[in-house]
């Protein structure tokens, strides 16, 4: 039972180390609809939306489908359509993550909002106990602070109010 185990390991990792088989689509000549040479050994990559994607020595090149002469698209078994299908998709994907982080970055907004009058509202509880601590005080303390708390009190409403939607 183990020889059997060890052999299944074995024959699992030589099946994991083959490189992938693909069959690479190359145009010796990509031609464009009136058979002008776009580019010359061409492999195909990939679409991306409406836009199909060649290699060669040179780098890469993106097309539209109406760049390409009919046989190529035949010859990767697309369309006009089906590519314009694909940029659609892509277009209502992109809209999707705007508005999604659009939502998102409001909410952190709403929240540093939030936090914002919440440290407001603890700072003013801090300086009312000091208040009410300073009240014991002689006279001309207690009216210093009363005037100081009315100042930050008018000065906190004035923040409030600039948080507010």
């Amino acid at each position: 039972m183990k020889t059997i185990l060890l052999m299944l390991g074995v024959l699992a990792s030589l099946i994991m180390s083959l490189p992938a088989q693909t069959n690479a689509i190359i145009f010796p000549q990509l031609l464009s609809p009136t058979n002008s040479i776009l580019m010359m050994d061409a492999e195909f990559r990939c679409f991306s939306g409406n836009k199909i994607f060649f290699k060669n020595d040179a780098g890469y090149k993106s097309f539209f489908a109406a760049d390409l002469n009919t046989n190529v698209l035949n010859a990767l078994n697309t369309t006009a359509a089906k590519l314009d299908a694909n940029q659609e998709a892509v277009a209502a994907a992109n809209l999707r993550y705007k508005v999604q982080n659009a939502a998102r970055i409001a909410e952190q907004a709403a929240q540093q909002r939030a936090q914002a009058v919440r440290e407001e509202q603890e700072t003013l509880r801090l300086e009312k106990q000091a208040i009410k601590a300073a009240m014991a005080e002689p006279r001309p303390t207690k009216v210093i602070v009363e005037q100081g708390y009315r100042q930050r009190e008018l000065n906190y409403q004035q923040k409030i109010g600039a948080y507010s939607p």
